[in-house]
């Protein structure tokens, strides 16, 4: 089965269905986004390192690629198979397209179930791979799930991964102790940490049988101590709480950090941790909002942060020793806002408002990473932005019957621009909502006196006044029900060019039948007991 690109195009076109926005540099389409990054995915389903670029597929690209965009619903089902798959197999086996850039690492005999044939095995590796097959739900397939043998060396690789850690309780970017870079460090055990909590609760890898086992208790051992060794690195003071890597402070790293304590506190076992978490979180947020860019620092904003960092000096690698050049890693720092989003932050936070500014301002760029490629697109940080503009575009969407999406995105004094976010005059389902309000109150005045007379005066019929005011409770009741609302939402959308008072009197006409019948059974009500 080859990876179907067109498919995967059409399949994002759904997601901009709702979206009709635009700001300085043209209307927003994830669809415009993507592309890029979709077609320069292979048949097979990889993902190289630069868009555009026939060398360096990694596990590693592909795995936080898949990871990323899944997570926003980009990826129909095949594609993510067909991914799924392909990194699955990148663990026994890699074929470079470029002999002469790629190189194909053998792993030693006690790295056998690593990922990392096409990079180097590494915890880092093995991990992204781990995060993103559980995250994507690769063994709940039918054809998985049921697989013996994928299972078998999948928990392999979990395993392999838990016996990666130091004495101290951390892991580093390899087991080896030679090299100061491979030292325990703070990113590398909340990615190990999230890796083997994912794997550890699907219970299609593990089940009930291989949880009574010792190797599955060595999961739970390793990932005390790793507990401990986070919880020992943390720099905390009244208000804040952050991590870092060679002692520089990280709001990525402390995100990750969150993550993994997250995770682990949900585990009955580790429920005697999540008391700690919770007091950590909002102090862990606080600082990462003190570090993130607003509108008037946004221009001087460096978008990456180094996490992990190799060098001859420090005594180079497991697999390179000597190393040609100095190896540095850097994660995309506007990928914190997915991470935020997911803990339920305000996506109108004046911080991520920024975020999202800068995101949708370098659009153009691909957002490259200057570290590695000023000029050239990545792949990782294309997937990571479109995952944070979608994930945003999400959560405004849910809350788009608020004044603050009214100002930030339809308002015709283009309040939002200001922000340097999309502007757009058109009348949006917020307004149809104000314009309706005004007439609530009246509304249930009358209706409880159309009660009233009901209850005194049965047989005067007053059957048509509280016909019209019930219709309009019904109707204020309609239009503050979330699922109304998205109903609202729905024919505005698609019926951008009607008059909002033209779908208002569909509604009426419906609930004017709803509230006949209502009437009706209270005169019966009323008659039988009376």
């Amino acid at each position: 089965m080859a990876f179907n690109r067109q498919q995967v195009l059409d399949h994002v076109t759904m997601a901009d269905s709702w979206i009709n926005i635009n700001d300085s540099l043209g209307s927003i389409k994830i669809r415009e986004l993507i592309t890029p990054l979709i077609e320069s995915i292979t048949e097979e389903g990889e993902v190289s390192y630069i868009i555009g670029q026939d060398e360096r597929y990694r596990s590693s690209t592909l795995a936080t690629v898949l990871d990323a965009l899944a997570d926003v619903n980009l990826l129909p089902r095949n594609a993510i198979y067909q991914m799924q798959d392909h990194l699955y197999s990148l663990r026994n086996k890699f074929v470079p397209h470029n002999p002469d850039i790629d190189d194909v690492v053998e792993p030693y005999k006690e790295d056998q179930h690593a990922w990392g044939r096409d990079e180097a095995p590494s915890v880092w590796t093995t991990s992204k791979a781990i995060i993103a097959l559980m995250t994507t739900r690769f063994v709940d397939r039918d054809n998985i799930g049921t697989n013996k043998p994928i299972r078998n060396s999948l928990r392999s690789s979990v395993y392999w991964l838990a016996t990666q850690a130091y004495p101290d309780g951390g892991w580093g970017y390899q087991k080896f102790t030679p090299s100061k870079a491979c030292h325990s460090s703070v990113p590398m055990t909340s990615l190990a940490m999230k890796a083997i909590i994912l794997a550890q609760n699907n219970k299609s890898l593990f089940n009930e049988e291989v949880r009574s086992s010792e190797r599955f208790h060595s999961l739970s051992n390793a990932l005390s101590k790793g507990a401990e060794y986070l919880l020992s690195q943390k720099t905390e003071d009244e208000n804040s709480v952050y991590w870092s890597y060679n002692g520089q402070p990280g709001v990525a790293i402390t995100m990750w950090v969150i993550e993994a304590l997250d995770l682990l506190s949900q585990i009955p076992a580790y429920h005697h941790l999540r008391q700690q978490y919770l007091e950590l979180l909002p102090k862990a947020i606080n600082y990462v909002y003190t570090k993130l860019p607003d509108a008037d620092t946004l221009g001087e904003y460096k978008q990456s942060e180094l996490f992990f960092k190799a060098t001859n000096q420090d005594g180079g690698l497991k697999y390179k020793p000597t190393l040609n050049q100095d190896k540095y890693f850097y994660t995309f720092k506007p990928y914190i806002v997915s991470s935020l989003l997911d803990r339920d932050e305000d996506p109108f936070h004046p911080k991520i408002v920024a975020m999202v500014r800068w995101l949708l301002s370098n659009r153009d760029t691909r957002w490259a990473i200057s570290e590695y490629n000023s000029s050239a697109p990545c792949s990782i940080s294309s997937a990571m932005a479109i995952n944070v503009i979608v994930k945003w575009l999400t959560k405004i969407s849910m809350k788009s019957f608020s004044s603050s999406v009214t100002a930030l995105i339809s308002d015709t004094n283009n309040t939002g621009c200001q922000y340097g976010l999309p502007c757009d005059n058109r009348s949006s389902s917020s307004d149809v909502i104000a314009n309706i309000k005004p007439f609530l109150l009246p509304g249930v005045i009358t209706l409880v006196l159309s009660f009233v007379s009901v209850l005194i005066f049965p047989e005067n019929q007053s059957y048509l006044v509280a016909l019209w005011i019930i219709s309009a409770l019904a109707l204020a009741l309609f239009i503050n029900l979330p699922v109304s609302q998205k109903f609202l939402k729905y024919v505005h959308d698609k019926q951008k060019d009607l008059m909002w008072e033209i779908y208002v009197v569909i509604v009426m006409s419906v609930l004017t039948f709803l509230g006949t019948m209502l009437n009706t059974i209270v005169q019966k009500v009323v008659l039988l007991f009376g």
